[in-house]
């Protein structure tokens, strides 16, 4: 029996390497209510051996032809034998719109399933799209929107009982175009692959999706399709709702973000309904308007507020400016926003990365007794000035830009460094504002080994990982050391004040990070 009036979990059973018992078994366990059984990729006589156990849960059928992202390359006299073969014990039959389209067989075996009474699996009709768009191409957003139109006023003349339309998502733009096509005269899959397409998975659950998909072994059967646990424990997707809050972190990139994971136990600790977000948005001011435009306007999506990382922080910054929407005194100090905040009159502006600099400086110990190394100019190096307030004079600012750190030093009164030269500085404190060393690359050091202790106290600012290559070898030079980790909680726990009026539960974030959460786990 098939649940009703909610977004259904199903799981793909690709691996024909595992029994698919033992799949089965898994994806039940985990919450699952529907398997897909890609008969494309697996052995038919180990599919009937199984249907004791595989017919715990409603079956979707899926014979997926190779142009569409499967290993069908058969005849559509042989694809539909094998349909037909296991049609009893099915709820569903996926037929991709292409084939239909061509093949006067395939068209009148859908005409006759939908045609049957009683007892008979329901036709989805199928499109898929592999190609990787352009990150920087610009109108993508709208061009997105425009072809899945197109492909369901295709859709419109088959037989279909359910439309299912799947893009790859370059960043936020594809996953947004998806939503907002979700809901029609029919029910509707409408889903974006990769990485950037997370969020499509996530909040169709809220939008009148008929199912979203979810992996419990293996590699899964798309690009960027997350694990089942991910999306009922962290997500909590069986209770969002069109009115559910969204957050997310804005950022490129954003896959090694740690913040959808702490704030969404939050939300989940203090029984807050909320949902936050990885929002990856391509490094060009045209997708971070479109994007900004599409989520804060507030008639499609009921967004709370945004963490803002890298490289986004000024970008936020000059839209709101351009709005003329509020911006702390704060952020206008940093130069940068980190935060978003929906207010009465529109949207407020903050940083709170003034008070983790200062936290996790306060807990290294460090004191104010020489010169300072910056490395980077961007938004994080502008809050580390405006935390260090008159010891900013102290400061060489090391860029590979050269112009944007002597933009940088003219605004708060200190020295531009030739980012050749960075590795002949010396003093108390060095500060890394650069994503050297961030994951995946997290080997890379943002100077020469030799040159890091010739300060004594160094900080990254980096967190993901929390204990990066630079501060292992600052600490095998005799080096006090500063985690990023310590300032991304305190600056994390600022935002959740802001966005909800109270702090998160006492020591939740480091219980969550505690709890072995790895980045990239939610590519």
């Amino acid at each position: 029996m098939i649940p009703s009036g909610r977004c259904l979990l199903a799981v793909p059973l690709t691996d024909h390497h595992t029994p698919l018992e033992r799949q089965a078994r898994a994806a039940r366990e985990q919450g699952a209510d529907l398997l897909e059984l890609r008969l494309d990729r697996l052995d038919p006589v180990a599919v009937a051996a199984a249907l004791p156990v595989l017919r715990d849960l409603p079956l979707l059928l899926t014979v997926r032809e190779r142009d569409e992202g499967g290993d069908w390359q058969g005849l559509p006299a042989r694809k539909l034998d094998l349909l037909e073969r296991f049609a009893p014990y099915a709820a569903w039959v996926d037929v991709e719109l292409a084939l239909w389209e061509r093949s006067d067989e395939v068209r009148d075996w859908c005409a006759n399933l939908v045609a049957q009474s009683g007892t008979r699996p329901r036709l989805i009709m199928s499109w898929h799209d592999f190609r990787e768009p352009d990150p920087a191409a610009t109108g993508r957003m709208a061009a997105t929107q425009a072809r899945l139109e197109q492909v369901l006023e295709r859709m419109r003349v088959t037989p279909a009982e359910a439309e299912k339309l799947v893009c790859y998502a370059a960043d936020v733009q594809e996953s947004l175009a998806a939503l907002a096509v979700t809901r029609g005269e029919r029910p509707r899959i409408v889903l974006a692959m990769g990485p950037a397409g997370l969020p499509s998975r996530v909040l169709t659950a809220g939008r009148g999706g008929l199912l979203t998909f979810a992996k419990v072994h293996g590699a899964g059967s798309a690009p960027g399709q997350p694990d089942l646990d991910e999306l009922r424990d962290v997500y909590r997707i069986a209770h969002l709702t069109a009115r559910t809050p969204v957050l997310g972190v804005i950022g490129w990139p954003v896959t090694h973000s740690l913040s959808p994971w702490i704030h969404n136990r939050a939300l989940a600790e203090q029984g807050r309904a909320g949902v936050y977000l990885p929002l990856a948005v391509a490094p060009h001011a045209e997708a971070l308007d479109t994007v900004l435009e599409e989520l804060l306007r507030g008639d499609r999506f009921p967004v709370r507020g945004c963490s803002v990382t890298l490289p986004h922080k000024t970008g936020v910054l000059a839209w709101l400016e351009a709005h003329d929407q509020h911006v702390s005194e704060g952020a206008a100090a940093c130069g940068a926003v980190n935060t978003l905040v929906r207010v009465p009159e529109g949207w407020r502006g903050e940083n709170s990365d003034v008070l983790g600099v200062q936290a996790a400086l306060a807990e290294a110990g460090w004191r104010a007794d020489g010169p300072i190394t910056l490395l980077g100019a961007g938004g994080v190096a502008r809050a580390v000035l405006a935390a260090l307030g008159s010891e900013a004079a102290r400061v060489t600012i090391f860029n590979r830009t050269r112009s944007r750190a002597e933009e940088l030093s003219s605004a708060f009164g200190c020295v531009a460094g030739a980012w050749s030269d960075r590795g002949a500085a010396r003093g108390s404190l060095l500060v890394n504002c650069t994503s050297i060393g961030m994951y995946p690359r997290a080997d890379e050091l943002p100077l020469p080994a030799e040159s890091i202790g010739q300060h004594g106290t160094v900080f990254d600012t980096i967190y993901t990982p929390a204990r990066t290559q630079l501060l292992r070898v600052a600490e095998g030079a005799g080096c006090r050391t500063a985690s990023g980790l310590t300032m991304f909680v305190a600056q994390a726990e600022q935002q959740y004040r802001w966005w909800f009026g109270q702090g998160p539960p006492r020591g939740s974030y480091r219980r969550t990070l505690s709890g072995g959460v790895s980045p990239g786990a939610n590519a």
